[in-house]
């Protein structure tokens, strides 16, 4: 995967670095999840690859073995002499036989016999298991790397302390680490817990070199790359089948079984009598093509296995197998799978999906003899294994773990720490370390895709770079995403564009309003009267909901007495700010003394929950700023939350509420330091009594209607409704819904190797078709603008909701599916539903709410001729071209960026039987808005706002359609061009986004007789490829123009295709203009047929077969 090709890119380009100090990388991405996947993805594709490579070194190193060559030589002096010998008694105890001849005939001064020659080349190329996970033990430990690799079972043990609370003991623990070399501590010195996880790590590296080096799958093992063999130990006296080498069988027979995982390894309790279908099929199909029974070869199979100390039954004993190197210059290949074999054996593929026979050929003539080659070329080179110790630093990363591992990272290693061990050569990082962090000097700098903008990329770039240093790297990978593909075919763009200039809005009343009020009750109410001492609640300075009553009195008193400071801090909050806000400051001193405490008081009786914080349901209901002390970030913990750690700093992971539904949904997976963490449910926690306690006030619920079909939603909704008011399909619900104040897992995380990441589904957020339904009418056009809406994002989980039931002796709502699942993977977590859980089940859907403000707009009348259904993917593409176009021209004239508007359209309800339409509604992106909706909903000089931008975004002469227009040779629907409609925050759009759907769509708006054709100037380049590309695929069509609209002619077979409109009609409910085309092919005698545009660019299965039709 990704993790690994950064792994590999990264440790080429480390090589180019000589100092291992000067090593230092960091890997940028825009998500937390991403970076938290690439450190653990890039340390462990490292880990295999180090097993890997000390496994080639030492086995290179043995079959130029200088005790072997001694030996060989039969070299005196005496003393060398008997010291080789006594060595090799020592590692080889099964070849006693063959040294004790040896040495006869070193001291009768004889020579070597050509069988006891071969017979020590063949001992050079043996390569005991245990002596490689010797090797591989020891190169690990003292590089500073776990054996073991990384997990919860060879990273730390536990033993309970005093007074239950667990004490942890880390790897390192059970080794001596003297300046020099590392070694093991004695066992006795070592309590039981200890001693456990040595054997865990011996275990892991036993399995690792097992799965990961030997029986590899996809053909990634030793053999399969062409490296090396494994070899049992047989008896050749039991072995009575000619043609078949014994050891070559044997050998055969352990690749295959390890392959499909029979060793001791994975069933250690178990005895496999008989040997496996799979396995006889193999043997069969060898005994067939040299002409012997099968049953009988499987018997003298059997024997080998029963006899040799390679085997339990027909499990494998991998710490009996050698390791063999090839000597021969040829392998044998499978014609059918390409598989490699060292050796010939059977002469059949071992491949037990294939069997087919086998082919000697010339490792050079091997056609696929670079496949693998990464390895082969990394045993080759000079390459030396080395530690690479990656880590994530990201927000989300525990506040004590961040400047630790910034320190680490820097290579300052206190005396109570590990140099070896602790020391990290990589950090996968996101936007907060663009800058402002120190991280110290740094050779390569990483990204894992693209970055969202120029600037980005420019501060990322910037951390890359040494004094005194010629060269520095940057290297950026694309991902398979339309924003990356754009930048990695247009480099400059990125590279070399001028960046946007920061900007501050000072324009916005709304803004400034909140922070006045946020100013105000914080004089009103001085910290220490609310807050519980020591306690850090960042939503805590105004005090609790309930609490009020009791207080308002306090901030009615304020306003009366302190007038002047009131006006000091208006006075304050508008320097610098626009004259418009300069001179309504009466107006935000009357706001405040009129209607502040009535705002607060409708917030406070509209909200269930009394035990929340007052300043969180005021900037909820946006009274204060959604930023600073209040957030909508919603918790997942992890750990079980302490009173010495409240509020917590660790054992949590944050996210805004409109992530946290789907991330931190029941069954989804969340990375953190190399763990997954598994939601089961949702929780809310509170100090009570100097305890953390679950909080009943887990969530807010209420009944929402919702449609699987048009995807509408419905505030307002009865549990007795049936059907969906828009569309009438039978796929609507009305659902509970319950927005959750945090989340939390089963305390028991699992490793995060390989295979991570499930989540739910959500939407996107949506305003409910039931509410704000009364608009105005301009031109061809409704709208309305209003502040405070909420939209609504929801999780039904794949429509199936989620299963919740209270915790016995909790408050916390859990899944039993997921417990049940956990428990069944992780046998230290046990579930009982029955003991565990309460009976009553409720079934719901997680939402957020969020609180903005919004411009509707809503096409009035459609012109005949123009599709009449707006729920069709066309006019979808159309309304969403339109939105985001509109955001982009919107945007250029406030001089602001695109993304501090949100486009989305909502279904609504239609008489007519039959059709449907939509509202595009533009959302205001900053929590409680920014008031830009609104400002587009305001007069200027008696004009609606709204309708003056929409006619100059279609003024021919304004530079911005001049723009559009001039780069339609180089766009076919939309692209990062300044003034088109992409951007990294509309990328999931990107498919459907089109520039010249958008500006009919708004042609439409002002004009009600507008027809959707092809006969504008901005249409023709488009037509003219398509021509080119319909040609390409039918030589026969020819293209005639019948009053401006395009038709393909096939004048062999007689029929002929009108291209059209995306939103044109067809056949009979077509407008006049292709009507009259319609009836000129029929009287010619061409069967008509209909290519959409928007199909001829982006679907090219869809014309092939319109042109493919018969009849």
């Amino acid at each position: 995967g990704l993790q690994k090709i950064i792994q590999i890119f990264t440790q080429t380009l480390q090589m180019t670095v000589k100092e291992q100090s000067e090593r230092k990388t960091i890997i940028f991405s825009d998500s937390r999840q991403d970076a938290a996947k690439y450190a653990v993805g890039i340390q462990w594709s490292h880990y295999q690859d180090t097993i890997r490579l000390i496994a080639l070194e030492t086995m290179k190193r043995q079959a130029e073995d200088k005790d072997l060559a001694i030996i060989r030589n039969l070299q005196n002096p005496r003393r060398m002499f008997r010291e080789a010998l006594r060595c090799l008694h020592e590692r080889f105890p099964d070849q006693q036989e063959l040294l004790y001849s040896i040495e006869d005939a070193f001291y009768d001064q004889e020579p070597l016999t050509s069988n006891q020659e071969d017979l020590l080349t063949a001992l050079g190329t043996n390569y005991p298991f245990t002596a490689l996970q010797n090797d591989c033990f020891d190169t690990l430990i003292n590089l500073g790397m776990n054996p073991g690799g990384y997990g919860n079972r060879v990273e730390t043990s536990q033993v309970a302390g005093r007074l239950g609370t667990p004490i942890r003991h880390n790897w390192e623990s059970v080794f001596n680490w003297d300046e020099d070399a590392v070694s093991r501590r004695p066992r006795h010195l070592l309590e039981n817990h200890q001693n456990q996880l040595a054997e865990n790590i011996d275990a892991e590296l036993k399995r690792m070199i097992t799965e990961q080096l030997l029986f590899a799958r996809r053909d990634m093992g030793l053999e399969g790359l062409g490296l090396a063999w494994c070899e049992p130990y047989i008896d050749s006296d039991r072995w009575q089948i000619d043609g078949i080498d014994v050891s070559e069988m044997m050998s055969a027979v352990v690749r295959i079984l390890g392959e499909r995982r029979y060793t001791k390894i994975y069933y250690p309790y178990t005895d496999q009598m008989e040997t496996p279908a799979f396995l006889r099929d193999y043997i069969s199909k060898s005994a067939e093509r040299i002409g012997y029974p099968g049953d009988e070869v499987i018997r003298v199979i059997e024997a080998q296995q029963e006899s040799s100390g390679s085997f339990e039954n027909s499990l494998i004993l991998v710490e009996k197998l050698n390791l063999r190197l090839p000597q021969s210059d040829t392998i044998f290949q499978c014609p059918q799978c390409r598989r490699k074999h060292l050796y010939k054996a059977g002469g059949i593929c071992t491949n037990t999906q294939c069997l087919e026979r086998l082919v000697e050929i010339d490792r050079e003539e091997d056609p696929f003899r670079e496949f693998g080659n990464y390895y082969a070329n990394q045993a080759n080179s000079d390459v030396q294994p080395h530690r690479f110790h990656c880590e994530e630093l990201t927000a989300q990363t525990d506040s004590e773990e961040r400047p630790k591992r910034q320190r680490w990272f820097q290579g300052v290693i206190l005396d109570n720490e590990n140099l070896r061990t602790d020391e990290i050569d990589l950090l996968s990082v996101t936007t907060t370390m663009e800058a402002g962090v120190d991280i110290g000097a740094l050779s390569i700098v990483m990204m894992g895709n693209v970055p969202p903008q120029r600037f980005n990329y420019q501060q990322r770039v910037g951390r890359a770079g040494r004094r005194g240093d010629p060269i520095a790297y940057s290297l950026t990978l694309c991902r398979l995403r339309t924003h990356d593909d754009h930048y990695f075919s247009h480099t400059s763009e990125i590279t070399n564009t001028p960046p946007p200039s920061p900007y501050l809005d000072l324009r916005s009343s709304d803004i400034i309003r909140r922070v006045l009020a946020k100013e105000v009750l914080f004089h009103v109410f001085p910290k220490s009267e609310i807050e519980t001492p020591n306690e850090r609640n960042v939503h805590g300075e105004f005090g609790k909901v309930a609490d009020w009553v009791a207080n308002r009195k306090k901030l009615s008193e304020w306003i009366k007495t302190q007038q002047g400071q009131l006006q000091q801090i208006v006075q304050m909050l508008i320097l610098q700010t626009e004259s418009n806000l300069q001179n309504g400051t009466e107006d935000l001193i009357d706001w405040v003394t009129n209607k502040l405490e009535t705002n607060i008081n409708e917030c406070v009786k509209n909200h269930k929950h009394k035990g929340d914080d007052l300043s969180q349901v005021l900037a909820e209901s946006g009274l204060l700023p959604m930023f600073g002390f209040p957030t909508g970030v919603r918790l997942l913990y992890h750990e079980t939350p302490r009173n010495s750690n409240w509020p917590p700093t660790s054992g949590v992971v944050d996210r805004d509420i409109e992530l946290a539904i789907s991330q931190f949904a029941p069954g989804s997976e969340t990375i953190k330091d190399k763990r997954i963490h598994t939601s089961i449910g949702l929780v809310s926690y509170k100090r009570e009594q100097g305890r953390i306690v679950s909080d009943s006030g887990i969530a807010s619920q209420k009944i929402i209607g919702f449609c699987d079909d048009c995807k509408a939603i419905f505030e307002e909704a009865s549990e007795n409704d049936s059907y969906c008011e828009i569309c009438g399909s039978e796929k609507y619900k009305p659902i509970r819904g319950i927005e959750p104040k945090g989340f939390l897992t089963n305390f028991r995380p699992d490793d995060a190797h390989e295979s991570f990441n499930w989540t739910p589904r959500s939407t996107y957020s949506r305003l409910p078709s039931d509410t704000l339904t009364d608009l105005k009418q301009e031109h061809n056009f409704l709208w309305e603008t209003a502040e405070k809406l909420k939209l609504l994002s929801i999780n039904t989980n794949n429509d199936r909701l989620f299963t919740l039931q209270k915790k016995r002796n909790s408050a916390a709502l859990v899944s039993a599916a997921v417990c049940r699942e956990l428990a069944n993977k992780n046998d230290s977590y046990s579930f009982n539903e029955t003991s565990d859980l309460e009976e009553y089940k409720q079934e719901s859907a997680l939402y957020a709410a969020k609180t903005t403000d919004v411009l509707l707009i809503e096409i009035n009348e459609l012109p005949v001729g123009i599709l009449p259904n707006q729920m069709g993917e066309y006019w979808r593409a159309a309304l969403y071209s339109f939105g985001f176009l509109f955001r982009q021209f919107v945007a250029s004239r406030l001089d602001v960026s695109p993304e501090e508007l949100r486009i989305e359209i909502r279904p609504i309800p239609v008489e007519k039987d039959g059709i449907y339409k939509q509202q595009v509604f533009i959302a205001d992106a900053l929590a409680n808005g920014a008031g830009y909706c609104r400002h587009l909903g305001e007069d200027t000089n008696g004009e609606l706002r709204l309708l003056i931008f929409l006619r100059d975004m279609l003024n021919p002469n304004d530079t911005f359609a001049k723009g559009l227009i001039a780069h339609g040779d180089d766009c076919d629907s939309s692209c990062y061009n300044k003034g088109c409609m992409r951007d990294y925050s509309n990328m999931p759009y990107h498919p459907f986004l089109d520039w010249r759907l958008g500006l009919d769509v708004a042609e439409l708006c002002l004009n009600e007789n507008y027809q959707m054709d092809l006969r504008k100037d901005y249409w023709f380049p488009l037509v003219d490829l398509v021509e080119k590309n319909l040609i390409e695929l039918r030589p026969s069509l020819e293209r005639k123009d019948y009053n401006g609209v395009p038709v393909f002619e096939d004048r062999t077979q007689r029929r002929a295709f009108i291209l059209h409109h995306p939103l044109a009609s067809t056949g009979d409910w077509a407008g006049e203009h292709i009507a009259s085309v319609i009836v000129d092919l029929e009287d010619a005698g061409f069967k008509v047929g209909y290519i959409n545009i928007f199909d001829a660019i982006r679907r090219v299965s869809v014309v092939m077969n319109t042109l493919n039709q018969t009849g």
